[in-house]
């Protein structure tokens, strides 16, 4: 009896992937859905039978502050052989890489990682570069090395089950094609790609003699605390999802204060009501009624004595008491931009509305810097791989000449490098203090340069009379 492949493929994994999709996406309904599925609430407020309900959408703001640092600028990406390099900028133009590279680094926040690849189409005249949530495929080691990546793509939704297409990029560059009909919990049976319009002029096999994996996989953070042994990526929200839940609870509390103590007035039912005629098309020979009005919404009616020792109006004026739970509010932003990496500074919290100096701001925000590098790390890689990659596979496809294996250099921008007149400053002070070096100062200025470079730029500063013996 022939088993079929379960879907999702690791449950799991897939698991980790609904709950920070529906934080993410800020659709309230997902949220409830997420944060109670299997009968297990991971959430008291979200999971509750609340009538009033506000979301705060921190999630989203966490990953697009994650994205930013990382690709605060676009990267600098330099190839050693000059008709390379300009190919190689004409491609990353053409395909709006920048931007990609932040959409890319946004979702990798929010799922634990990213996956960016290559398609290709003659008609185009160049690789096209695609970025893919990682929901939407599962790569495959082999040895520590990454093999092979599946992509999977749902179709459609019918009543005979779910139609999803498969993708399967190998590291010799080809790619494999397969159409499914299975359903939630299986990913089914294979059909031939004739079977659907969207798939029917896709070939089985694609070869593009690249000779590469067209597609990597970009983790968020490493290790994966759900499965330390694997290469998956650490999800920003990790570990954060009851803060989440607790924040939309304690900002619900202050919409239902605020409605508990808007103003009302009472009076007597028979001051808002209003006579009306029953049928307004007969004119003056229509009888009248009377109809009970509140249109403002401000007063309340109550069958109260309306003589003359009586006080039928009444007005109620509470005061707000919503401070204290504004100041929960807070730290728990505070908290949660904090567990996730981040120095509440860089969010905009905490400043006190005081204008600072470049070296003050970076001491305040040194734990979103340490965090950033630690990102930049992986999407160094990650890069260097897809820019490999594209090169060979516009050589193999587009039979552009260019040489794929030519030295490449990619920089991304530090975030938190000084500007001129931060690094003045801290050079006078130095200066001033006999604590550093004509070397050092160079060095410092130009931390890119080779010895060879400084020692040059420090022999022209002591011809001028101004410099010390270099070391």
């Amino acid at each position: 009896m022939k088993t079929l492949q379960p879907w999702p493929p690791l449950d799991w994994l897939w698991r980790d992937y609904e709950l920070s999709s529906a934080w993410y996406s800020g659709d309230e309904a997902r949220i409830q859905a997420a944060m109670s599925k299997g009968g297990k609430a991971l959430g008291r407020f979200w999971a509750s039978q609340e009538q009033l309900r506000l979301h705060v959408p921190i999630a989203a703001d966490l990953a697009q502050l994650s994205a930013s640092l990382i690709f605060s600028a676009s990267p600098e990406i330099q190839c050693a052989h000059g008709p390379t390099q300009d190919r190689l900028q004409q491609i990353l133009t053409q395909n709006g890489a920048y931007a990609k590279f932040l959409q890319a680094a946004e979702l990798g926040s929010a799922h634990g990682g990213v996956f960016l690849k290559w398609n290709w189409n003659q008609r185009e005249g160049m690789p096209r570069l695609c970025v893919v949530p990682a929901y939407m495929g599962l790569p495959e080691w082999t040895g520590g090395r990454m093999s092979a990546i599946a992509f999977y793509t749902e179709l459609a939704r019918e009543a005979g089950g779910v139609w999803r297409l498969e993708e399967r990029y190998l590291e010799d560059g080809r790619i494999l094609s397969r159409l499914f009909r299975g359903s939630d919990l299986s990913l089914g049976d294979e059909a031939p790609l004739s079977s659907r319009e969207e798939t029917q002029n896709l070939p089985a096999e694609a070869v593009s003699g690249a000779d590469a994996l067209l597609a990597v996989y970009v983790p968020n953070l490493l290790p994966n605390r759900h499965a330390p042994q694997s290469g998956f990526g650490r999800s920003d929200f990790e570990g954060l999802y009851g803060l989440f839940d607790a924040l939309d609870e304690a900002y619900s509390a202050i919409q239902r204060e605020t409605r508990l103590t808007k103003t009302t007035v009472i009076v007597p039912a028979e001051y808002l009501r209003r006579r009306e005629r029953i049928f307004p098309e007969r004119g003056e020979a229509d009888p009248m009624k009377w109809v009970y009005s509140n249109e403002s919404g401000v007063f309340t009616a109550l069958d109260i004595d309306t003589g003359e020792n009586s006080s039928p109006i009444t007005v109620i004026n509470p005061e707000p008491r919503a401070q204290q739970r504004i100041a929960l509010c807070d730290e728990l932003v505070r908290r949660i931009f904090s567990l996730a990496g981040y120095a509440p500074q860089s969010a905009g919290l905490d400043t006190q509305g005081q204008a600072e100096s470049g070296t003050a701001l970076n001491l305040r925000e040194r734990k979103s810097l340490r965090t950033t590098e630690s990102k930049k790390t992986y999407w160094w890689h990650g890069l260097n791989d897809l820019l490999r990659a594209g090169l060979k596979l516009d050589k193999a496809v587009f039979h552009t000449g260019i040489e794929p294996e030519a030295a490449l250099s990619i920089e991304l921008v530090d975030a938190g490098r000084p500007d001129f007149a931060q690094m003045a400053e801290i050079l006078q002070r130095l200066q001033a203090a006999g604590a550093v070096s004509d070397w050092a100062k160079v060095e410092l200025l130009h931390p890119d340069w080779e010895p060879d470079r400084i020692r040059l730029e420090v022999e022209r500063i002591m011809q001028k009379g101004q410099g010390e013996v270099s070391p």
